[in-house]
C-alpha cells in the first residue's frame, strides 16, 4: 500500500515537471502575452483561460525554473512525510523539517516565484513564520532551559507570534487594496 502510494505521489509529480517543461510560456514578453489573455477572457473573446492549464501558468513570472515551485512544494511535503517515517530521534526530525522550510523561504526569495509582488510578500512571509515555529520547535523537543519553553508560555507565545504574522498580513492586504 505504502508503494502504491509513493508511486502515485512520485508519477503525478514527474508528470507535472514533464508537463511544465514541455508547455511553458518563456519568451520575453511573457508578462504582456498574460495580460492579452486575461484581457480576452474577461471581454468573453476566448477561452484560452480555461484550458491547457492555462490559469496554473499565468500565476507564474516568466522562466521556467519559477514555475517548478508546485513540484517542488509537493516532493517536500513528500520529504516531510518520509523524515516521519524514518527518522527516529525527535531533535534530527527537527533538524530536517528547519531545513526544509527554510529552502522554501530563502528560495521564494530569491526566485519571487509569482507574478505579483504581493503574493510574493503573502508567500515568502508564512514561510518564515513557519521556519521560526520550527525552530522554536526543535529547540523545545531538545529540551532548552528557559521559561518560554514551559508548556503554558511556550504556546501562548506560538499563538501570539502567529496571530501577529496574521494580522501584519491583513494589514498588508488593507494596504494593498487601498493602493490600488
Amino acid at each position: 500500500m505504502t508503494f502504491t502510494a509513493v508511486a502515485i505521489i512520485l508519477t503525478y509529480n514527474i508528470g507535472l515537471c514533464l508537463h511544465i517543461y514541455k508547455e511553458t510560456v518563456s519568451v520575453e514578453h511573457h508578462e504582456k502575452f498574460i495580460t492579452k489573455k486575461e484581457t480576452e477572457f474577461c471581454l468573453g473573446l476566448s477561452t484560452t483561460w480555461l484550458s491547457k492549464y492555462f490559469c496554473f501558468f499565468s500565476s507564474y513570472r516568466s522562466g521556467i525554473t519559477r514555475m517548478f515551485e508546485r513540484p517542488k512544494f509537493n516532493i517536500l511535503c513528500i520529504g516531510l512525510v518520509l523524515i516521519e517515517a524514518v527518522v527516529g530521534k525527535k531533535e534530527t526530525k527537527g533538524g530536517f523539517v528547519i531545513i526544509i522550510f527554510a529552502f522554501l523561504t530563502l528560495t521564494a526569495a530569491a526566485s519571487r516565484p509569482y507574478r505579483s509582488f504581493h503574493t510574493n510578500i503573502v508567500y515568502i512571509g508564512l514561510n518564515l513564520l513557519m521556519t521560526m515555529i520550527s525552530i522554536e520547535m526543535n529547540m523545545k523537543v531538545s529540551g532548552m532551559k528557559s521559561t518560554l519553553f514551559v508548556d503554558k508560555y511556550f504556546f501562548f507565545m506560538q499563538l501570539l507570534q502567529s496571530a501577529f504574522v496574521w494580522s501584519l498580513l491583513l494589514c498588508y492586504f488593507c494596504f494593498m487594496c487601498i493602493t490600488k
